[in-house]
């Protein structure tokens, strides 16, 4: 970029009428000063729609020309340079212009307060600071939607979307509780064995394998525990079933009853137990004599 040393360039003059304030004048010499003048043209333009004194406002276009000046400031030669700090840009005015336009955006963004407007900044716009603050607000409104809404497929939606956000360990809880809530709404037998095999590591599923076992043994005879035990597939409670089935059964603890409820009972899962007990109701004990 040349500037020559006696009359004004279309790019100073473009600079004077910004610096009156002659919107007009100073866009149509930045847009004509673009094939040329590109750094500091575009630097011009994003100065013009990002001011709110003129009818070109404009953040995206003023985004769009502060992007187009720092991307050719990385590619022009010393002496291009020069003449563009001559009209007061530089790498400096540069980056703070496009801070300056990242946070018009992200006011403008949160004026509007809505999802799209975050996702919207989100993607077009790569200030660290600014972004990070825009994904903060974007979770917490997304999140509040989906507590308000207070479904396991809303909460599993924003588990997916948004993995990393502040707000993912919570809605995990959420999801968990309205997922076993809703799969066993009809408190049925069967409810809770079918969100079991479909859900066996739940953190509820402790909970169904108790109201399976509550629900199957209602009735609190042997054949109830038995019934249990042979059809229920999942281990917890099938020991205590067992026990009780022991208990319900064998009300006087000698070696026949022993004998008769090992007999009715091949499958008690404690049968060594009741093999010393056996031992043990027929070993006669003496009293120690001095």
């Amino acid at each position: 970029m040349l500037i020559s040393a006696g009359l004004p360039s279309r790019l100073e003059k473009a600079y004077e009428a910004l610096t009156i304030y002659d919107y007009f004048k100073a866009k149509d010499l930045f847009y004509k000063s673009l094939k040329n003048d590109s750094v500091a043209a575009s630097y011009g333009l994003s100065i013009i729609y990002s001011r709110s004194d003129n009818p070109f406002t404009q953040i995206d276009s003023a985004h769009k020309y502060i992007n187009i000046s720092q991307e050719k400031w990385t590619v022009v030669d010393v002496d291009s340079r020069l003449d563009c700090s001559s009209v007061g840009v530089d790498s400096l005015s540069i980056s703070d212009q496009a801070y300056a336009v990242d946070s018009l955006a992200f006011l403008r963004a949160e004026l509007i307060n809505e999802i799209d407007a975050w996702d919207e900044f989100i993607d077009g716009f790569d200030n660290a600071a600014f972004r990070t603050k825009a994904v903060e607000n974007r979770n917490e409104m997304v999140f509040g939607l989906a507590k308000a809404e207070n479904t396991s497929m809303a909460f599993s939606t924003f588990l997916t979307s948004y993995p990393n956000a502040a707000q993912a360990g919570e809605a995990a809880k959420f999801y968990e509780s309205r997922n076993f809530e809703e799969r066993t709404a009809g408190n049925t037998q069967q409810g809770y064995q079918t969100f079991l095999d479909s859900f066996p590591t739940s953190p509820y599923a402790p909970d169904a394998d108790e109201r399976i076992y509550n629900m199957a043994t209602t009735g609190g005879k042997a054949e109830d525990y038995l019934s249990f035990i042979q059809t229920v597939p999942r281990v917890p409670f099938r020991d205590l079933a067992g026990r009780r089935i022991y208990a319900s059964e064998v009300k006087e603890v000698n070696a026949e009853s022993i004998a008769d409820f090992t007999l009715s009972y091949p499958d008690y899962p404690f049968m060594r137990e009741l093999k010393q007990e056996s031992e043990l109701a027929v070993t006669r004990f003496y009293p120690i004599t001095d």
